[in-house]
C-alpha cells in the first residue's frame, strides 16, 4: 500500500489552539456510544432481536471495528483538522471530493446527534413531563450553545454527561 504524505499547507494554515486532549476525546466516544448504543438503541434491538440481541451486539461491534481501524489509520497519517476531507483530497486532488467528504462527515454528526436528542427526550421526559417538541427544540439549542462556547467546554460537558451516563448503568 503506498503511503501518502499530508499536505504541508493544511499544517501551516491551522490557527486554532489545539485543546483536545486523549482523556476527554475518549470519554466523548464513549458517551456517544453509551448514550445512543446502550440508552437509546438497546430497547429497538431487543425488540427485533430478541434473544440474539447480545450476538447482534457482537456482530454490530465487529462491523464497528473496520472504520474505527480506519480512522485510526487515517488520523495518524493525516494529523490535521478535516482529515477525512484531506486524505481525499490528497488521493485525488482538489475538487468536489473533498468538499463531498466534508459534508457528508458533517452530515452523519447531525443525525447522530439527532438520534442523541430523540432519545434523550424519551428518558427526560420521565423527570419532567413536557411536550417532546419543547425538547427536541430546547436540547439543540443548548448543545449548541456548549459548542459555540468552545471546544475544550464541549468536550468537558460530554464527559461530565459520560460519568451520568455509565453512573446510570451502575
Amino acid at each position: 500500500m503506498a503511503r501518502i504524505a499530508p499536505d504541508a499547507s493544511l499544517e501551516k494554515r491551522a490557527s486554532l489552539k489545539r485543546s483536545v486532549s486523549l482523556p476527554l476525546l475518549t470519554l466523548y466516544g464513549l458517551g456517544t456510544t453509551v448514550g445512543a448504543g446502550i440508552y437509546v438503541l438497546i430497547g429497538a434491538t431487543a425488540a427485533q432481536a430478541g434473544y440474539y440481541a447480545p450476538l447482534a451486539f457482537v456482530i454490530a461491534a465487529l462491523v464497528v471495528a473496520i472504520p474505527a481501524a480506519c480512522y485510526a489509520e487515517l488520523s495518524s497519517r493525516f494529523p490535521v483538522s478535516a482529515g477525512e476531507a484531506a486524505y481525499v483530497r490528497a488521493g485525488f486532488g482538489d475538487g468536489v471530493l473533498p468538499l463531498v467528504t466534508g459534508l457528508l462527515v458533517a452530515i452523519s454528526g447531525i443525525v447522530s446527534s439527532a438520534t442523541l436528542v430523540q432519545g434523550g427526550t424519551g428518558y427526560l421526559r420521565t423527570l419532567l413531563d413536557l411536550p417532546e417538541p419543547v425538547y427536541l427544540f430546547i436540547l439543540p439549542l443548548l448543545f449548541g450553545a456548549i459548542a459555540v462556547w468552545g471546544v475544550s467546554e464541549s468536550l468537558r460537558a460530554a464527559a461530565l454527561f459520560t460519568i451520568i451516563e455509565v453512573g446510570g448503568l451502575l
